[in-house]
C-alpha cells in the first residue's frame, strides 16, 4: 500500500489513548465546574504579525512604570474567579496597565484562536490546554529568554522556569525545543480508597505496586466488600489509562526503533523525562510500527501480556461493569458501594464536597474516612519487558498561557510582566486555595504547576511525579477503531472471545484505523521512508 506524500515530520501529532480519555473527562469537567460568570467582550487584540522578538521584561522597579493594555482571553470558567483576583493586585503594583479579561465560549475556543492570530487580532494572552495547535505558525512567543531569566515578583532569585514544577516547562516545547507556553496547571491521577473499608478488611499498609494491589483486593473481597467500581464503557476511562499507560511502559525499549523521525542526535534516555520532550510517533511512523508486529496486537507479546494484566482484576470488580454508566461509578464510590476507584484530582474537591454536605443535612452517619495514592506501579515483576523502569504516575500539564506574536514591544512587556506576576509563587499560592463562597470548593482542583503551591486538602499524594521518559504511544488508530475496541474489550473481559480472538480483532481494527489515517494525512504521509522501512 503506498501514500504519495511530502518528505517531513507530521505537526498532526496522535494522542496516547490515556491522555485522550483524560481530555474528555476534563473537557467534560471543566464545562461544568462553578466560577464566577463575567459578561463575554468582544476581542480587541493589538498589533500585527511579528518578525522579532522582544528583550524580556523587568519588573517595574528594573524598567519603569508600564503603561498600556493587553487582553487576555480564556475558555476555562472555574479559573475566572483566580484571574480576576491576579489582574485585581497586578493593578497595585502596574496601575497604568489595564488587562481586559474576556471568557470565551468553550466550543470554538481553539478556531477562535487561529483565526485572530492569523487575521493579526489575536489576545495578547492565550489561557489554552492546546498548545501543539499552534506550534507550528510561528505565531507564538517562544518564550525562552524570558525564562532563562529571574522573575523579578519572585523570591527565589532562580530563573523563572526554576519556579515551576519539574518537568513541564519542557512539556512544552515545540519540536525545535522552544518553549511556547507558561505552565499554570498539572493534573494527576490516583486510586481513591475507603479507609473504612481497609481497616474493616484487616488492610495495614497501602498499595504501592500492582502485585500488592492484588493482595489488597483479595483482602477486601475475603471481608466481602466489592474492591474496584468501574465501567467498562467508553464514558470510564479507568482501563483505558492503565492500559494505556502501562504500554509506554513496556515499549521504551522500542522506542528508538518507533521514534525514526527524531531531531538530529536524539538518542533516548529512560532515565531523563526531558530526552523525550519535543518527540512524537507520527502515522506513518506508527504505521511502520505495526507492520513490523511492533504494535500489532496480534503479533506483539507484549500487548498481549499487558491485557492478560488487566484481566487479572476482573473477580475483584464490580460484576455489572458492562450495563452501569460512567457517571455512576463516582457514586458508588461517594455511597460506599466499592472500596476503590481510579480518577483524577478534579475529584477531590468533589469527594470534600459531599462529605460536608452530609454532615450539614445531619447525615454524619454516611460518611467515611478516605483517601488517595497514586495508581499501583507495574515493573519489572509483572513482565520482563518492563525493563527500562516501572510505570510512571499518569499526570501531565492541564494547561497554561501562551503570549502571541506582536509588533508592539509594549504589549509584549506588559504580557510577560503580568505573567511573571501571577505565577510567582507568593501570588499563585495566595490564589489557588481561593474558593467558591457559595459550594464552598476550591474553583480549581488542579494542582499548581508553580513548585511550592500545596494541593487541595485530600490531594497531597497525588504527586505529578515523572520519573522516566515516555513516547505517547497511541491505543487507538481514529474514532472508528475506538468505537470497534469496546465491544472487543468487553467481550474480552468477560470471556466470551479468548485471547487470542481478541489480538486478532485488535489487530483488524487498528491497521485499518491506521491505513484510514494515512489517506486522510497523506499530505503528511513520508512514503520514502515508510518503503525503506518496510522493503
Amino acid at each position: 500500500m503506498k501514500f504519495t506524500g511530502k518528505k517531513k515530520r507530521s505537526i498532526i501529532q496522535l494522542a496516547m489513548i490515556s491522555l485522550l480519555a483524560i481530555s474528555t473527562l476534563l473537557s467534560a469537567c471543566s464545562k461544568s465546574n462553578e466560577g464566577s460568570n463575567p459578561s463575554i467582550s468582544t476581542p480587541s487584540g493589538s498589533g500585527g504579525e511579528n518578525q522579532t522578538e522582544t528583550a524580556p521584561a523587568g519588573n517595574s522597579e528594573a524598567s519603569g512604570k508600564l503603561k498600556g493594555k493587553i487582553v487576555l482571553s480564556n475558555k476555562m470558567p472555574e479559573h475566572t474567579a483566580l484571574l480576576e483576583k491576579a489582574i485585581e493586585e497586578y493593578k497595585k503594583v502596574q496601575p497604568d496597565v489595564t488587562v481586559d479579561y474576556q471568557i470565551k465560549p468553550w466550543d470554538g475556543y481553539e478556531t477562535f484562536l487561529k483565526t485572530t492570530l492569523i487575521g493579526g487580532s489575536a489576545p495578547d494572552i492565550m489561557f489554552t490546554e492546546e498548545a501543539n495547535t499552534f506550534r507550528a505558525q510561528d505565531l507564538i512567543l517562544s518564550l525562552d529568554d524570558y525564562l532563562n531569566t529571574p522573575n523579578p515578583y519572585s523570591d527565589t532569585g532562580k530563573p523563572w522556569k526554576e519556579d515551576f514544577v519539574a518537568p513541564y516547562v519542557d512539556a512544552t516545547r515545540d519540536g525545535a525545543g522552544r518553549a511556547n507556553m507558561v505552565p499554570w496547571t498539572i493534573f494527576s491521577l490516583g486510586l481513591f480508597y475507603n479507609q473504612e473499608m481497609y481497616e474493616k478488611a484487616g488492610v495495614t499498609e497501602l498499595p504501592a505496586t500492582w502485585n500488592e494491589w492484588k493482595q489488597v483486593n483479595q483482602q477486601l473481597a475475603d471481608a466481602d466488600l466489592l474492591p474496584w467500581g468501574l465501567a467498562i464503557k467508553p464514558d470510564d476511562a479507568q482501563s483505558l489509562w492503565t492500559i494505556g499507560n502501562w504500554m509506554n511502559a513496556a515499549f521504551r525499549s522500542d522506542y528508538e526503533a518507533l521514534n525514526l523521525k527524531h531531531k538530529d542526535g536524539w538518542t533516548y534516555n529512560p532515565n531523563d523525562p526531558a530526552s523525550t520532550v519535543g518527540e512524537a510517533i507520527t502515522i506513518d511512523e506508527l504505521w511502520i510500527g505495526y507492520k513490523k508486529g511492533i504494535l500489532d496486537p496480534a503479533k506483539s507479546e507484549k500487548l498481549r501480556s499487558l491485557f492478560q494484566l488487566f484481566k487479572e482484576m476482573t473477580p475483584y470488580m464490580n460484576k455489572d461493569f458492562m450495563a452501569i454508566g460512567g457517571s455512576e461509578v463516582p457514586q458508588r464510590f461517594l455511597t460506599a458501594k466499592n472500596a476503590q476507584f481510579y480518577n483524577g484530582t478534579w475529584f477531590v474537591g468533589n469527594i470534600n464536597q459531599h462529605m460536608e454536605s452530609l454532615k450539614a443535612d445531619g447525615k454524619e452517619n454516611q460518611t467515611f474516612r478516605w483517601g488517595v495514592i497514586p495508581f499501583p506501579k507495574v515493573g519489572p515483576e509483572n513482565g520482563a519487558f518492563f525493563d527500562k523502569g516501572e510505570s510512571n504516575e499518569l499526570s501531565g500539564l492541564r494547561n497554561g498561557f501562551m503570549v502571541k506574536k506582536s509588533d508592539d514591544a509594549n504589549a509584549t512587556n506588559i504580557a510577560i510582566d503580568f505573567l511573571r506576576f501571577l505565577t510567582s509563587p507568593k501570588m499563585a499560592s495566595e490564589l489557588f486555595p481561593l474558593k467558591n463562597p457559595d459550594s464552598g470548593k476550591r474553583y480549581v482542583a488542579d494542582i499548581a504547576a508553580i513548585a511550592g503551591v500545596p494541593p487541595m486538602e485530600g490531594a497531597e499524594k497525588l504527586s505529578p511525579e515523572r520519573k522516566y521518559a515516555d513516547l505517547n504511544l497511541t491505543f487507538f488508530a481514529d474514532q472508528k477503531d475506538q468505537d470497534e475496541f469496546w465491544g472487543q474489550w468487553q467481550k474480552y473481559l468477560t470471556d466470551k472471545i479468548t485471547l487470542d480472538e481478541f489480538a486478532i480483532q485488535r489487530s483488524k481494527s487498528f491497521g485499518a484505523g491506521i491505513e484510514r489515517q494515512l489517506k486522510l494525512l497523506q499530505s503528511e504521509v513520508d512514503q520514502a521512508l515508510i518503503d525503506s522501512e518496510l522493503k
